[in-house]
């Protein structure tokens, strides 16, 4: 065996003498080993799942929101097309009006 396998039953042994504060004492290895071999790679693995999934909510959230922003920004430019297209008509209209008042003010 190793000298790592001795010296962990030569540990045990000292701490296991039959007595309350032996038995108390290899229980809190049992625990540590626990805790600190499993327990604590438990939680941290879920603590980065949750990461992960609260960076995808995030970027499917802005991926969302930058569609969105890219359909107003599409939508202000057909709107302004629009705006200049009756600005326009308005415009001609007026200007046929002016000249068809002038035109009849100076036949009157």
């Amino acid at each position: 065996m190793g000298g790592l396998d001795d010296l962990a039953v030569d540990t045990v042994g000292k701490f296991n003498d039959g007595s309350v504060l032996g038995a108390l004492c290899v229980l809190l290895m049992i625990l540590l080993v626990y805790r600190e071999g499993f327990y604590w790679s438990k939680q941290v693995k879920k603590l980065e799942d949750e990461i992960d999934r609260s960076h995808e909510a995030h970027d499917k959230t802005r991926t969302a929101l930058l569609e969105e922003v890219r359909k107003g920004g599409e939508t202000l430019v057909l709107v302004r097309e629009q705006l200049k297209t009756q600005q326009s008509a308005v415009d001609s209209l007026m200007k046929l009006v002016s000249e068809w008042t002038r035109s009849r003010g100076g036949a009157a």
